[in-house]
Formats: structure tokens, C-alpha cells, sequence
């Protein structure tokens, strides 16, 4: 890494997060394609999907909830049933009405970091997310030009909650530590690389096993 990429990096670190969020919210909507039409069909479909957003959303929560350690950290934040209902019909309303914009971003990213607080890793984000959207697609049946635009809306609301999360982890590790960014990164390098031969060698006895 070059020394004008640590001082970027560096610098992006010192920007508050709303401006670091906002920053990266226009290249989520590029990547999953949020574009006007895609907002269009979701409001289009927010009419039949939220008359029945409480069932969604019961069918949802009791699928995550059924893993232990989702089930605790919702609880850590502050989330029982009742609670934790009204929040995720909340976050599954702004799935559809939301504008995608700055506003939007924002609220999306406090969203996931309610759950980080609770103790919620970011591997589970996804499993919330994904539950969601197949309880989602279940209910809506239909037309599949709704089901890519849900698809989209599903992913840009996981990125922008993994975004807030990996923005925190980030600020405290370098908090903590003060370890150099070129460090770290040639750090990651060398321990992906064991990891991945940990994986082939458990590769392998799996092939083993299975001839």
C-alpha cells in the first residue's frame, strides 16, 4: 500500500459517519441498481406488502429468533417481542416507502447499529435480512420484475447496516490499537492465506471421506 493510501485512509477515519454513510449510499444504489423505476414497483407493492407487514414480520422474527445467539442479542439491545416487533415493522416499512436518499441512509445505519449493540455480529445481519425477504417473497408471489426490485431493496438495506457496523469496528480497532493501516492489511494477507489452506486441507479429508 502506498503512503498516499494510508493518509487516505487515515483521513477517512477522522470524517464523522454520517458523511463517510452518505459517501458510500449513492454507490450502493448504483451497485444493486436502486434506480427510479425500482423505487416505483416497491411503493406499487408497499399497498398488499404492508396490509400484512405484521405477518411478515412475526413469520420473519420467529425464523431468525430461532438461532440462539440472534435470539440473545436482540434482547442485549433492548428488543423483547413486543419491542422487537414494532422495530423491524418500522425498518420493513422503510423497505418500500423509503426515498433511498441521504435521509434514508442515514436512519438505515442507526437501524443496524441498534442490533451491533445488542451484540448481533455481522454474519447475522444477513440471516435478519435474507429472512425477511423470503417471508417477503413467499406472501407476494407475482410478477419477478417485483421480486428482482425487492431483491435490490434487500440488499442495499444489508449493505448500508453491514456498512455502519464494519464503520464502528474499524474506528475502534484503530482506537484501540493504533496499529499502522499497511500493518494491518499485510496482517489480513497473511492469515487469509492460512485460513485458506486450513479450508483445502479440510477440503481434501471431506473428499476422502466421501469416495
Amino acid at each position: 500500500m502506498s503512503g498516499a493510501s494510508v493518509k487516505s485512509g487515515a483521513a477517512e477515519r477522522e470524517k464523522p459517519i454520517g458523511s463517510v454513510l452518505i459517501s458510500n449510499c449513492e454507490r450502493f444504489s448504483s451497485l444493486f441498481g436502486i434506480t427510479d423505476d425500482v423505487k416505483r414497483m416497491l411503493r406499487e407493492l408497499s399497498k398488499n406488502i404492508l396490509a400484512r407487514k405484521g405477518e411478515i414480520v412475526a413469520k420473519a422474527l420467529d425464523l431468525a429468533m430461532r438461532d440462539y445467539e440472534v435470539s440473545e442479542a436482540l434482547e442485549r439491545a433492548g428488543l423483547d417481542e413486543k419491542k422487537a416487533k414494532r422495530f423491524f415493522e418500522y425498518w420493513f416499512t422503510t423497505v418500500f416507502q423509503g426515498n433511498y436518499d441521504e435521509r434514508h441512509c442515514l436512519d438505515i445505519a442507526r437501524i443496524g447499529l441498534m442490533l451491533v449493540r445488542g451484540g448481533l455480529p455481522s454474519t447475522f445481519l444477513s440471516t435478519l435480512v435474507s429472512a425477511f425477504l423470503a417471508e417477503t417473497l413467499e406472501t407476494m408471489g407475482g410478477d419477478p420484475k417485483y421480486a428482482s426490485a425487492m431483491a435490490r431493496a434487500f440488499g442495499w438495506n444489508l449493505a448500508m447496516m453491514t456498512l455502519s457496523y464494519e464503520i464502528l469496528r474499524e474506528r475502534i480497532f484503530w482506537k484501540a490499537t493504533g496499529i499502522h493501516e499497511e500493518v494491518y492489511e499485510r496482517l489480513i494477507s497473511i492469515y487469509s492465506k492460512r485460513l485458506m489452506k486450513e479450508l483445502v486441507e479440510e477440503l481434501k479429508a471431506h473428499y476422502f471421506v466421501m469416495i
